[in-house]
Order: C-alpha cells, then sequence, then structure tokens
C-alpha cells in the first residue's frame, strides 16, 4: 500500500480517535446490562427452582411455624419480582438507548462518508492547484528569465544610444564643419563656373571669328567670279502645304548620348538638338546634307528642351541641372541662367515675345521670367503636379500645360492662382504641341495623341495605331506646318504620322537604326519639306519624300 501523506495520516488518527471515544462512552453501560441481564436471568432460574421446591415440599410437611416462612418467602419473591421488574425498566431503557446509540452511529458513519467525499473532493482540487501553482512556478520563472533578458537587452540598448548620441554629436559637428567648407567650396565653385563660362565665351568668340574669317575668305574667293547673295535667315518660313515624308534621306550620329530635344528655327536654317551629354548643339540640315556650326555648352546634367526665339537671336535650353539657360545664337555666348526649380526642367518656351520665359519643371511648378530684368523670376504657379510641356493657349495672356496627373491646365498668366480650366485626358501627358489657333495637340503615355479643341475645352479627335508605343514621359508629338498631319515616333524606333482630319494613319516609317532605339523628339521643318526625328541611340534622322 502506497504510503499517505502526512496530513492524509493525521486526518485518519483524527477520525479514529473520534471512533473510540464516542464508543468507549457505552461500553461499561453496555456491559452493565449484559451483567444485569445474566443476573436477573439466574436469578428467575434460581426463584424459580426454588419455588418449586418449596412447593413440592409444603405440599406434604404443614406445621405450626410454616406460616411465617411462607411469608418470608412471599415478600421475598414480591421483593424480587419487583426487582425484576425494575430491571426490565431498566433493560427497556438500555434497549432504547442502544437504538439510539445504533442510530448516532448510523448518523455519524453517514456524516464520515460525506466528509470522505469532501476529503476527495478536497485531495482533487489541492491537487489541481498543487498542478496549477507548479504551472505558474514555471511561467514565474519564463518571466524572471524574460525579465532578465529584457533587462539585459535594455542596458545593451541604452550603452547603445549612448555611443550613437555621442556619434551624433561628433556627426553634427562633423555636419556643420561640412557646411562650412560646402559653402567656402559653393563659393569657388561659382568663381570656378564662372571663370569656365568666360573661358567658354571667349572661346566661341574665338570660334565665331574664324568662321568668320573663314566665310568672308570663301566669299572673296567666290566674288572673283561669282556674286553670291547670301540667305536672308531672319525671314519667316511660309508652308503652302506640308510633304508627306515616305523615307529616310539621312541619319548621323548627332550627340554622345540620347537626344532628347529638336526645335527649327523659324526661318528653318538651323536645327537645335540637345542631348543628355549636356549639350547643345547647332546644325545646318539641307536636303541630306547637314553641319554642325557649334555648341553652346555650361550645362551641368542633360538637356530635356530646347527652343528658339521669333528673331532667331537668342536659343533656350532646360535641363536636368534645376536651371535653364539662355544664349546667343549667333555669338555662342552664355547670357542668362535661370534657377529657382527644386527639380529638373522638362520645359522652357519664349512666351510671346525673346524677353520672357515660361519653365515647367518636376517639383510640380511653372515660374514665369523676365530677361529684361535679368532673367528674374517674376511668376510661380504652384500646378500640383509634374509639367512635361507648354504652349501658348489662345490671347496674349494664355498659356497651357500637360502634366503627369493626365491634365492639361489652362492658366491666365494675370491671375495664376488656380487654372481656368482643366481637361482631362487618358495617360499623363508627355508633350503638347500648337496647331491652329484652336487645336493644340496632345501625347499621352496612354499610347494615344489626342487633338484639344480650345473652344469647347475637350478632346476632339484621337489617334492611335497598333505597334504605336509611347517611349517615355517627354516623348514628343508634332503637327505639319499646315495643320494637316501629326506625327509621333514610337518606342520601336517608328515613325507613326496621321492624317489630322480623317484620323486615318497615312504612314508607318520603320526604323533605320539597328538594332532599333526609340523615338525621343520630332520636329517638322517650317516649310514642310521634311521631318527630323531623335532617338536613345544617339542619332538624328531626316525624313522626306524626296
Amino acid at each position: 500500500m502506497a504510503e499517505l501523506p502526512k496530513w492524509r495520516e493525521k486526518i485518519v488518527d483524527a477520525l479514529r480517535e473520534r471512533d473510540m471515544r464516542q464508543v468507549e462512552c457505552f461500553r461499561g453501560l453496555i456491559n452493565d446490562y449484559n451483567r444485569l441481564f445474566e443476573g436477573a436471568d439466574s436469578l428467575r432460574q434460581n426463584i424459580n427452582r426454588t419455588l418449586f421446591q418449596e412447593r413440592a415440599v409444603g405440599g406434604h410437611q404443614i406445621s405450626g411455624d410454616a406460616g411465617p416462612a411462607l411469608a418470608a418467602a412471599t415478600e421475598k419473591i414480591q421483593v424480587l419480582e419487583q426487582k425484576q421488574v425494575h430491571m426490565l425498566e431498566e433493560l427497556t431503557s438500555l434497549h432504547r438507548r442502544r437504538g439510539e446509540n445504533a442510530q448516532m452511529i448510523v448518523d455519524l458513519n453517514s456524516d464520515l462518508a460525506k466528509l470522505r467525499q469532501q476529503l476527495a473532493a478536497t485531495d482533487q482540487l489541492l491537487a489541481e492547484s498543487t498542478a496549477d501553482c507548479e504551472t505558474l512556478k514555471e511561467r514565474i520563472a519564463a518571466l524572471e528569465q524574460t525579465n532578465s533578458e529584457l533587462n539585459a537587452t535594455n542596458q545593451t540598448l541604452k550603452d547603445e544610444y549612448n555611443a550613437l548620441h555621442l556619434i551624433y554629436m561628433q556627426m553634427e559637428k562633423n555636419f556643420k564643419e561640412a557646411q562650412t567648407e560646402r559653402d567656402s567650396l559653393l563659393a569657388r565653385c561659382l568663381e570656378i563656373k564662372s571663370n569656365v563660362a568666360e573661358k567658354m565665351n571667349q572661346e566661341n568668340e574665338e570660334f565665331v571669328r574664324r568662321r568668320q574669317l573663314r566665310v568672308q575668305r570663301e566669299l572673296e574667293d567666290a566674288t572673283r567670279d561669282v556674286v553670291v547673295v547670301p540667305p536672308d535667315t531672319s525671314r519667316v518660313a511660309a508652308c503652302i502645304e506640308a510633304a508627306l515624308p515616305t523615307k529616310s534621306i539621312t541619319s548621323f550620329d548627332a550627340h554622345e548620348s540620347e537626344v532628347n530635344a529638336l526645335a527649327w528655327s523659324p526661318s528653318g536654317g538651323q536645327l537645335a538638338s540637345g542631348g543628355s551629354d549636356r549639350k547643345v548643339k547647332l546644325w545646318t540640315v539641307r536636303g541630306g546634307q547637314y553641319q554642325l556650326m557649334g555648341q553652346y555648352t555650361g550645362c551641368n546634367k542633360g538637356i530635356n528642351s530646347v527652343a528658339f526665339d521669333d528673331e532667331e537671336t537668342l536659343l533656350l535650353a532646360a535641363g536636368n541641372d534645376l536651371a535653364s539657360r539662355v544664349w546667343g545664337v549667333a555669338d555662342f555666348r552664355l547670357r542668362y541662367t535661370l534657377t529657382g526649380h527644386s527639380g529638373p526642367v522638362m520645359v522652357a518656351k519664349f512666351l510671346g515675345s525673346n524677353t520672357k520665359v515660361i519653365t515647367g519643371s518636376r517639383d510640380r511648378t511653372l515660374k514665369g521670367w523676365d530677361l529684361q530684368r535679368g532673367g528674374d523670376c517674376v511668376m510661380n504657379i504652384f500646378a500640383n503636379s509634374i509639367c512635361f510641356d507648354i504652349v501658348d493657349g489662345v490671347g496674349a495672356t494664355n498659356l497651357l500645360s500637360g502634366h503627369y496627373d493626365s491634365t492639361i491646365k489652362v492658366w491666365d498668366t494675370r491671375d495664376s492662382r488656380e487654372p481656368k480650366h482643366v481637361i482631362k485626358v487618358d495617360g499623363h501627358v508627355t508633350s503638347l504641341a500648337q496647331g491652329t489657333e484652336f487645336r493644340v495637340l496632345c501625347c499621352t503615355r496612354a499610347d494615344t495623341l489626342k487633338v484639344v479643341d480650345l473652344r469647347t475645352m475637350t478632346v476632339a479627335r484621337n489617334y492611335e495605331a497598333d505597334g504605336f508605343h509611347v517611349a517615355c514621359d517627354y516623348s514628343r508629338a508634332v503637327f505639319s506646318p499646315d495643320c494637316k498631319y501629326v506625327a509621333a515616333g514610337s518606342g520601336t524606333g517608328d515613325l507613326f504620322i496621321w492624317n489630322e482630319s480623317s484620323r486615318r494613319l497615312e504612314k508607318h516609317l520603320p526604323a533605320v537604326s539597328s538594332p532599333p532605339s526609340c523615338v525621343l523628339a520630332t520636329a517638322w521643318h517650317p516649310e514642310g519639306s521634311c521631318l527630323v526625328s531623335s532617338d536613345k541611340a544617339k542619332r538624328i534622322t531626316v525624313w522626306s519624300d524626296i
């Protein structure tokens, strides 16, 4: 038998002691009752036997002294009978007490059974409590371990924080020193840039002087036999009917990397190109012949846009170095640097005259500049979206801007706080091109061209074709000079030309470069004689029907 716990042994011993006490208090009474019962029975037997003997003797011997003896015997019998009655009553009382004690024992046994059940329940509860206690002790131990680990981690973090704080203080000190050094270097850089710009201007002047001398010598040689009348480059080219290009007549490497922008001079005598190599170049293109006239330097990053003024005296370029620049066309001198944007400048255009410039940037603003005031910023428009292109609107004070949020916004420069109109299109706008007075061509990243009617401020026509894919966020589409055709290059290197009124695809000219490279910009000659395109493969291609 398994050894009982000490507390259970104590309870069993207490129950046994209680049973002994309750039984022992009645043990003498029960013994007395048994002795009285035995004595009464023995007395009854003796009396009966004595009476029987006396009756037997009395029938034969009756003497003169028998009377007192019989009286004494009778009295004795009566006393014994009374004693017997008393003992019977006492016996009855003892029987009654015995029954009560038996009932009490039964009740006590019932109470004992209940107590044992309670003891079993208490044992079970105690076992469960003991198990819970063990579980809680384990949890307490785990929590104490976790707490110790957290305290150690916290101490480590405190140490790291203190170390990092010291490093931060040292870095802040270094940062202040670097700021001071930066300011000093910036001042030196500006001085160096100024010296470099002056040197480049001198080189350009020398280049122009040599070119003029060479031209003068050639003219002197030519005038010995023939009188040559020089072309008037200041005239504005007129287009009666634009030729529909059918093939590539020449293609040449124009820059050291992507050619992002193209622009013809108003007379059509010169072509400007801007590339990711930070250079703006000036070309003459006639038929299949081309010649580099010079290049404009001073930009620190790639060029996104180029434009001539109406008099062909100034050339404007927008760049990724957060600035726009204005050069003299003839002398290649840097005249103005327009800074103030906080993001790459995506477009720069002359606004109405050669003294007003409007620029759009990735910083979601449009800025107006006055060259008569030294290139000061005179207008700031918060457009709330990246601007990729700008064109003149209807009226001298209106302009349109194309944005990344798939809208064309119409602004009044006299009150530029909010746009006058907002025209929604599918896909964000990559370029705008002026057509007739009330029509503007829009190129979108949804691989469609759209003509917007400025009288109703709605999209009037859509142009799309199989295989046409807009290459990038600043792909340029163009109207023909007579507004009869619209043209754009594809990401596959192909050129697509649609009929403006019928929306029919007139020409699909395949790429000439191998491997094909996506077309970034297109520009139609002001006389309508040819169309030029530029691509990511550093090339300019001339398309014509000749």
